[in-house]
């Protein structure tokens, strides 16, 4: 390593000149390759609705929401879910990772 620096210390134009063309091919190279900083990906979405009339938040929450929650947990190709439980009724909503079978995950 030592010595291919002594060979560019003694050469500084040699030196110049290479580090002009690796600049040069980087900025050729900048603006032919396609980058996309937020590409396009759409998420098939799910969603569920439960009804439990005269139900309370924590009561549809524990016995209606959370065990459709633990279900989900074990399912393949779920992205992330979101979950909502209000008086009444309970809204949870899922990602499907995209090249899944949306019909297969929501079996």
């Amino acid at each position: 390593m030592s010595s291919l620096i002594a060979y560019f210390a003694h050469r500084p134009f040699l030196a110049r000149i290479i580090t002009v063309m690796v600049l040069m091919t980087g900025l050729a190279t900048l603006f032919t390759l396609k980058l996309q900083e937020y590409p396009n990906v759409a998420f098939e979405t799910v969603q569920i609705n439960t009804s439990y009339p005269g139900a309370t938040a924590q009561d549809i929450e524990l016995n209606v929401t959370n065990p459709i929650e633990k279900e989900l947990r074990s399912v393949q190709g779920i992205n992330y879910f979101f979950s909502e439980s209000s008086d009444g009724m309970s809204y949870i909503e899922l990602e499907v990772l995209p090249g899944e079978d949306t019909a297969g995950v929501v079996r």
